[in-house]
């Protein structure tokens, strides 16, 4: 009876994880909370379910239960990545720079080879006007996990965070110089895609439209001013 008993409640817990990650791939998040919660209200001590809900929160704006929650996480595994990462996450969106950089610069001494530390340190260091900073970091992050330069990936990056016909040509244009191979321009695309990325979180996570409008249009003007090297040769 016992054994029937538990083996009831281990399903409950897989049924409940599965729909909650399900839930909130497909964006319901109300639905990925309501599964997210039953979990935790029977196990509070699932660092996995802990983070998942953190991020829940965060896609909701409720960032105060969002940073709740990751704290959390982080006591009941201090060495978690994803618990750290969610962290600092949470303190460039509360626009808390100096201490997003000392959390993630201290992360990155920690873990030096987990990518998102050090995308994460770009967009703080692009906040921060250190655009010099933001192309290492960020190019540090794409010699780490080398699939953000791959076309698929790109393409889907640039149109999840600029959902327009416009987002997918923008993204092609990126991809030229990668393509077109030369050394100007295997030299300019870290640079564009790092423009472009941080761009795209400024505006996704709509901190600052105006500085995020002008990020765009600073993207633009610098890959037609490279695009224009690699072809004329100006």
């Amino acid at each position: 009876m016992n054994s029937q008993t538990d083996n009831s409640r281990s399903d409950d817990y897989s049924n409940h994880e599965f729909l909650a990650k399900k839930y909130y791939r497909e964006k319901k998040y109300k639905l990925a909370l309501n599964e997210c919660q039953s979990f935790l209200a029977v196990d509070d001590k699932s660092v996995t379910m802990h983070i998942l809900l953190s991020k829940i929160f965060f896609s909701l704006e409720n960032y105060a239960m969002a940073e709740q929650e990751a704290n959390i996480a982080l006591g009941l595994a201090p060495s978690s990545k994803e618990a750290q990462n969610m962290l600092g996450i949470l303190l460039i969106q509360k626009g808390d720079l100096l201490e997003a950089k000392s959390f993630l610069q201290t992360a990155i001494q920690e873990n030096p080879n987990y990518w998102r530390y050090h995308w994460n340190l770009g967009l703080v260091y692009t906040y921060e006007n250190a655009f010099q900073s933001a192309r290492i970091a960020h190019w540090n992050a794409f010699s780490l996990k080398p699939t953000l330069l791959s076309l698929s990936g790109l393409i889907l990056a640039i149109y999840r965070v600029y959902p327009t016909p416009l987002g997918i040509l923008f993204a092609l244009a990126v991809l030229f110089p990668f393509i077109n191979r030369t050394p100007i321009s295997l030299l300019v695309t870290p640079i564009a895609i790092s423009y472009i990325w941080s761009v795209g979180i400024v505006h996704a996570n709509s901190i600052n439209k105006t500085r995020g409008y002008i990020f765009i249009a600073a993207g633009f003007l610098t890959l037609f001013f490279h695009i224009m090297i690699t072809i004329i040769g100006i």
